[in-house]
């Protein structure tokens, strides 16, 4: 499901918070990611390029899902392919910060965390990233956090937005404000890159489903409002989707920065009389693993699942 305000719900959603803490020490790397033909590796893995290199970010193209009639001809029942091209080779492992086990280590005591940044400034190195929910879509803090002013969001009823969670009865509401999420590896360094829209609320409210009936930002009864320090601040990422009829009427597609990938970094020789040549043809869609999240998807990626 999608979210965004600085709630790092699929999307993201803004409260007011604390300030930026430092990088903490490097965890263990992530795995290696295959290497594809004609696209470098991801920086930091055994397998970069190998002499003097540069970090680019380079452009994506899309390679866009087969149409409904496609679909439709397909045979019932389990498909065990989604015929992604070979061409189609873009992928990058963007790994969680706190696997392991013990206090604050994912699976045992907390959920997975990213390393992250909005329109440059990092998210949470202390603890060391955001959590990612795959049943919401994103909240942090716009104004310490972040370093943003209330100046910076069109505050008119046409942007207006909200977010129900049904499972623990809070609405919050806002408005959207565009920025740019950029996804990072351990060591901090970026991944990819998605321009999206966030909710910056300044409101959550504690109301019931039965008070909640109609999807519109809007609690009959007034519901209980949820003031102080604690109420404002917090951070998700949110990489959910298909709950718009469950309370998120208005967190659609666009909002999920994994949806909407624009930009991927990539290693090539460090040469001033070469033009970069590396792009990145990609299937959009992800994949979430117990060590962190697999974006786009190929043919080699998608081999051992089966479809319906």
């Amino acid at each position: 499901m999608m979210i965004t305000n600085l709630l790092l719900f699929a999307s993201l959603t803004v409260f007011t918070g604390a300030s930026r803490p430092r990088l903490p020490a490097v965890s263990p790397r992530a795995p290696a990611i295959p290497r594809s033909p004609g696209i470098r590796a991801p920086p930091d893995t055994p397998n970069a390029a190998p002499g003097p290199t540069v970090r680019i970010e380079v452009p994506v193209s899309p390679h866009p899902p087969p149409d409904q009639a496609v679909i439709d001809a397909r045979p019932a029942g389990v498909q065990s392919s989604l015929n992604i091209p070979g061409g189609v080779s873009c992928s990058t492992f963007i790994p969680f910060t706190n696997v392991g086990s013990g206090s604050g280590m994912w699976p045992d005591e907390s959920g997975p965390r990213v390393y992250l940044d909005v329109d440059g400034v990092d998210v949470y190195r202390t603890p060391p990233g955001v959590i990612v929910d795959t049943g919401s879509v994103r909240k942090e803090t716009w104004t310490r956090t972040f370093r943003k002013t209330w100046a910076t969001v069109v505050q008119t009823p046409a942007n207006r937005g909200w977010k129900y969670l049904s499972s623990s009865d809070l609405l919050y509401t806002g408005y959207w404000a565009p920025v740019n999420i950029t996804l990072k590896n351990l060591s901090g360094k970026p991944l990819v890159r998605a321009p999206v829209r966030v909710l910056v609320y300044d409101a959550k409210i504690r109301c019931d489903a039965a008070h909640y009936a109609v999807d519109n930002g809007v609690c009959v009864g007034g519901g209980v409002p949820l003031n102080g320090e604690d109420a404002l601040v917090g951070a998700y990422l949110g990489v959910g989707y298909g709950r718009r009829g469950d309370g998120m009427g208005v967190c659609t597609p666009d909002v999920n920065p994994l949806f909407n990938v624009r930009g991927w970094w990539t290693v090539v020789p460090d040469d001033p009389t070469r033009v970069p040549t590396a792009r990145c043809n990609y299937r959009n869609g992800y994949i979430v693993t117990r060590t962190g999240i697999i974006w786009g998807l190929t043919a080699r990626n998608t081999a051992d699942f089966k479809f319906h």
